[in-house]
């Protein structure tokens, strides 16, 4: 089965607002019912395991936990709150499933 689209967050929400418009991209094509997940890696994923739970860039993700959007990474070590439903991939057997990619 393949899926339409994946947004992968990779780059530093300290340095860059890039992220929000990965969220912002993801959320919108929730919202028409496209078929979309997320993966997080990089710069985004270092900076989301020293994150505290109050910070701007968590509580702008949450809103794609809000949405039911699937959420990944290929991190056992990222725990997030947990409220925040994250799951466990490899992202060479993931990436393929998916029809396009779009990197922020």
């Amino acid at each position: 089965l393949i899926k339409n689209i994946l947004v992968v967050l990779s780059s530093d929400p300290l340095k860059s607002d890039l992220y929000e418009q990965g969220i912002e991209v993801t959320l919108n094509l929730a919202d028409a019912e496209v078929s979309v997940e997320a993966y997080f890696e990089g710069e985004f994923l270092k900076a989301l395991k020293e994150a505290s739970n109050d910070s701007i860039f968590y509580k702008k993700l949450k809103q794609i936990n809000l949405y039911e959007v699937k959420c990944s990474s290929n991190d056992k070590a990222l725990s997030l709150a947990e409220d925040f439903d994250l799951h466990l991939v490899n992202p060479k057997d993931y990436f393929s499933q998916f029809k396009k990619i779009v990197v922020f």
